[in-house]
């Protein structure tokens, strides 16, 4: 009798004289075993398990970005309607632990069920497993008598290595190895796509995605503390400048801008870093900057030299390996439509990516296409621009950079010497 893996994984004793397996997505390629003894069943089993636990040949999830899941194929999957999205996200917010039915519910229909909600729940879940099982993960989501929870790893759960490489980085700077520390941020950093389960709204959402958006914000900073000591300033004020448009209340990364400005030089400009947030503050909550931002400002107008780089660090080669510029705003979470006009984008740099040419028998890039989006002021044409630069980040490896030209604001536009 042939057995699939799902089967002899579920079998606690294995009697049968005659068991094979194919498992298609090893770490070494398909696996084919073939066996003619219990014992020989029992031991299929068990790389079942060993191949199962590994990782390998899982479905992938991602919840930093919009939701995504990815068979072992690497195929990406299209994961139904606004129902089965949200079950999944929740699912996924609670990787590891049991999602009772009355909180999918409360998910799906924010506090105002109707009275059979508990049924088309389970019915939700029902459809979200098979779409798995059909991309070759039949048992991803499992059934418990509290509700249901759905089965991740390190690996199989972008917010999971994230979490990873996070307290990877933490122990190395409590190591001493700010540069290790710094590349491991970076790299826990790059899988970030733009807000946590962009798309997906609710009270359940909203909260979970806010939590998890607040840790990057915080990778973020304490990442840029260590390119600071380690003399990267001049390498992570575009960097600065990105992360203080995207959360302009924030002393912090406004503190590490006017450091990295005055290490480069640019004493005024780091003044001036100080009195936007010094009105901003002022404006949006009748505050004041807080004392260690105060105690900066005045520092840098008496060129302390407290600020300066430690001996032995500036001009050393010592910095973290480089790092592509992320300067995107961040992606509004809510966007919709505009179907037809992220698809001629796609077409666009689709066709500018097969412009490759020979030359002396290499291959160079073809020539450098550049689009405009044109429209009024107020139809969404930067909220379209950034929500599709960030679907297309991954397709430039070397950084993404950002200019508002302030073509419809009251004041001057950008210069090009502002740029």
């Amino acid at each position: 009798m042939k057995h699939t893996d799902q089967y002899i994984g579920s079998q606690p004793g294995i009697n049968d004289r005659d068991v094979s397996i194919d498992y298609p997505y090893s770490a070494t390629g398909p696996v084919h075993w073939r066996g003619n003894t219990p014992s020989t069943g029992l031991a299929l089993a068990a790389l079942v398990t060993e191949v199962r636990s590994s990782g390998v040949g899982r479905m992938k999830f991602r919840i930093l970005g919009s939701l995504e899941a990815e068979a072992a194929t690497g195929e990406r999957l299209v994961l139904g309607g606004p129902s089965e999205q949200k079950v999944l996200a929740v699912l996924l917010l609670n990787a590891g632990h049991v999602v009772p039915v009355t909180r999918l519910v409360d998910a799906l229909w924010d506090g105002d069920p109707p009275a059979t909600a508990s049924k088309q729940a389970q019915n939700t879940v029902g459809r979200l497993r098979r779409l798995l099982a059909r991309n070759g993960d039949p048992d991803a989501v499992l059934t418990e008598s509290a509700g249901y929870w759905i089965r991740t790893d390190g690996t199989t759960l972008d917010a999971r290595l994230f979490e990873a490489k996070v307290a990877q980085a933490q122990d190395a700077a409590l190591a001493g190895k700010v540069a290790d520390a710094a590349t491991l941020l970076g790299s826990a950093l790059d899988l970030w796509r733009g807000p946590a389960l962009a798309g997906l709204s609710g009270p359940i959402i909203d909260a979970a995605a806010g939590a998890w958006d607040e840790r990057r914000c915080a990778a973020q900073e304490t990442y840029c503390d260590h390119r600071l000591a380690l003399g990267d300033h001049r390498q992570i004020v575009s960097d600065l400048l990105a992360l203080v448009s995207a959360h302009p209340l924030r002393e912090r990364p406004v503190a590490q801008l006017m450091l990295a400005l005055y290490r480069c030089g640019r004493q005024p400009d780091a003044l001036r870093a100080y009195q936007a947030i010094r009105g901003r503050l002022g404006d949006d909550l009748g505050l004041d900057p807080g004392p260690e931002l105060q105690r900066l400002h005045q520092q840098i107008l008496t060129r302390d030299s407290a600020l300066d780089l430690p001996q032995g660090i500036a001009g050393q080669a010592v910095s973290a390996e480089p790092v592509s510029p992320r300067q995107l705003p961040a992606a509004t979470r809510h966007f919709t439509g505009r179907a037809s006009e992220l698809k001629q984008l796609d077409e666009l740099l689709n066709q500018a990516a097969g412009a490759d040419v020979l030359v002396g028998g290499d291959s160079r890039p073809g020539p450098v296409v550049t689009t405009a989006i044109g429209g009024t002021a107020g139809l969404g044409k930067t909220a379209l621009a950034v929500h599709w630069a960030h679907r297309a980040a991954e397709r430039f490896p070397d950084g993404q950079l950002y200019v508002n030209l302030r073509g419809s604001s009251r004041t001057s536009g950008t210069t090009p010497a502002g740029m």
